[in-house]
């Protein structure tokens, strides 16, 4: 008689993080759809559990998730509660769908990009330290959305190019039409907006580019990191 199979631990653990993903990316959607909104405070782990199914370790993982990206805020004795929503001008720009996988594209293009900016401040060529130049240059004082959005994407390939490993340049460049809808946002986002955020952009790039230009690896990672998380963070308000 043939035993039943008993699921490895490791094929156990990739279901589980699946499942953690899947309850993340339904509370994500839910706040960015308004269905969960801000200082509302979320079901209980025990409820969240039981509505997916799913164990109150799963819902835990999902949660830390939801916190480390500034979602939520867990109080003790009270459950979690949502601390910033996606702000209301993207609804205006794009599919509420759209924004998880936003959201998560900047996630990826911090660790990718920080990783080619901290070895191009290594490796960076004087003729690309002027192409470096000259791309930082283009993206100043633009109104238009396209154009900057265009002059802002050539500058981060020129510094992955800098790198001098071409799988990140082809990562980037592969992400391209993402990368777009996410800098389109940020940047209409950054016009409509009293503060001078275009300007702060500017200032984030400088910071990149003088940091290259010094040799500093630590410094050029810090800054692509600073400017990429404070992107991210122009999704939502700050209020």
């Amino acid at each position: 008689m043939r035993s039943a199979a008993v699921p490895s631990p490791k094929a156990s653990g990739n279901r589980s993080a699946r499942s953690a993903v899947k309850v993340y990316d339904h509370i994500y959607d839910r706040i960015a759809g308004g269905g969960f909104a801000k200082g509302e405070r979320l079901p209980t782990e025990f409820e969240l559990a039981k509505s997916f199914g799913v164990s109150r370790t799963v819902v835990r993982e999902a949660l830390v998730r939801l916190r480390d990206e500034g979602l939520i805020q867990s109080r003790r004795g009270a459950g979690s509660f949502v601390t910033a929503t996606p702000d209301q001008a993207i609804r205006r720009f794009a599919p509420v769908a759209s924004i998880g996988d936003i959201q998560r594209c900047y996630e990826f293009r911090i660790h990718l990009e920080t990783a080619a900016c901290t070895l191009a401040a290594i490796r960076c060529t004087k003729d690309e330290l002027s192409e470096l130049r000259a791309k930082l240059r283009a993206t100043e004082n633009i109104d238009d959305v396209t154009a900057g959005v265009e002059a802002d994407l050539d500058f981060h390939i020129a510094v992955t190019k800098a790198s001098h490993n071409r799988f990140f340049v082809d990562a980037l460049v592969s992400l391209r039409s993402g990368l777009i809808v996410g800098m389109e946002l940020v940047r209409r986002l950054s016009l409509s907006r009293p503060d001078d955020a275009l300007a702060l952009m500017y200032q984030e790039h400088q910071a990149i580019y003088d940091a290259i230009a010094s040799g500093d690896p630590d410094g050029a990672g810090a800054a692509m990191r600073y400017h990429l998380e404070a992107a991210r963070k122009r999704f939502f308000e700050e209020s």
